[in-house]
Formats: structure tokens, C-alpha cells, sequence
């Protein structure tokens, strides 16, 4: 896979406190499956109340109805106070709201390469993901996937890891290193070998 052309500023800013929030960003569109985030968003709380979702992305014309639909899911689970819905907001806003994130989690289950999941990387930001499509490869052994969406677990794990300042220093370096891959990549030389492979070709 030849990622997107792109160089990723590390932005070290370790946190003195945790402000109990999860965050994605994306489309709100089906696949991104931002639905389990609202569920793990219900089960964090059972075990305190202080946690948070930050939901940043835009709704697509298309899926308007799963937007809404959303909507009337947070509502009914009791949470309209506890979710933060960004619609499309600027590069600097984004960075600030990605910055103070606690967790960035994704559940999607249909990813291609995941700029957002490396830019919660370069900003110290641990990163959980569902192991679907391109998203293993995207995060190159950094940050935590995981393969079943069991919520007690997953509400578990994000709690202990929050109280553990030395486990989250292990996750943020490994996803560190996978990002040294990325800001050292080829990007030439790979370009230049695909142009010549395609000449031989033809």
C-alpha cells in the first residue's frame, strides 16, 4: 500500500489530566458504524459519568435518514448532554478538538487509508480501532485493535488505561514509531518504480 502523500507533525503535548473524552471523526454515514461509539459512549459511563463523545465529520446528502437516526439513538440512550456533534469544522479546530481528545476510537468496518488515525498518532492521542479492511495496515502495529465489539470490555480497557499513565506512554510511542514509517516514506522513488512498471507494460 502506498499511503497518501502527506508529512505528519508531532505535536507532544502530554496531559497533566484526563478530560474523559472519546472522539472520531468522520462522515456520518453508515459504514463509520458511529452508532457502537454512541453504545461504548453508554457503557463508559456506567463506570463514570464524566466521560464524553466528541463527534467530528459532516452528515452525507445520501445517508440523511442514518444521521438522523443517530440523532434519535443519543437522545433515547439518555445522552444529548454528553455528545458533542462538530459539523465540518476548520483544520486548526479540528486539531484543538483531536488534541484534547482522550481517546481516539474508531468502529468502523469498511476503512481505506485512515489520515484521522494517524493524526490522532502525531498527537499523542491513543488510538483504539476495530480491525477492519485498511485499518491494520494504516496503523502498522501502533495504538490497539481490537476484533469484537464487546462493550463492557472495550469501556474496561479505555477506564484502565486512563488511570494508567504508563501504559498510555507505551501506546503513544508505538504509535509514534509507526509514524517515523510514514514521515520517512519514498514517496519518489515508489511513484518513479510504478511509472516505469506501467512503461514496460505498454
Amino acid at each position: 500500500m502506498i499511503p497518501i502523500v502527506r508529512t505528519y507533525r508531532v505535536v507532544r503535548n502530554p496531559k497533566t489530566e484526563m478530560n474523559f473524552k472519546i472522539g472520531f471523526i468522520g462522515r456520518f454515514v453508515p459504514n463509520k458504524k458511529i452508532e457502537d461509539l454512541i453504545s461504548l459512549l453508554y457503557s463508559l459511563r456506567r463506570i463514570d459519568t464524566r466521560y464524553r463523545l466528541v463527534l467530528i465529520g459532516k452528515p452525507s446528502p445520501v445517508f440523511l435518514k442514518y444521521y438522523e437516526y443517530l440523532l434519535s439513538f443519543i437522545a433515547l440512550s439518555g445522552l444529548s448532554s454528553s455528545v458533542a456533534i462538530y459539523e465540518n469544522p476548520g483544520d486548526e479546530e479540528t486539531g484543538k478538538l483531536l488534541s484534547d481528545l482522550d481517546f481516539y476510537v474508531s468502529m468502523s468496518e469498511h476503512e481505506g487509508f485512515g489520515i484521522p488515525l494517524l493524526e490522532a498518532f502525531a498527537r499523542g492521542v491513543p488510538v483504539l480501532s476495530f480491525y477492519s479492511s485498511a485499518v491494520p495496515e494504516t496503523m502498522r502495529g501502533g495504538g490497539i485493535l481490537f476484533r469484537k465489539k464487546t462493550m463492557g470490555y472495550l469501556s474496561e480497557l479505555i477506564h484502565s488505561i486512563n488511570s494508567k499513565s504508563e501504559i498510555r506512554n507505551k501506546i503513544v510511542e508505538s504509535q509514534l514509531k509507526s509514524l517515523e514509517y510514514y514521515n520517512s516514506f519514498p514517496f519518489r522513488e515508489k511513484i518513479q518504480e510504478m511509472i516505469r512498471a506501467v512503461q514496460i507494460e505498454t
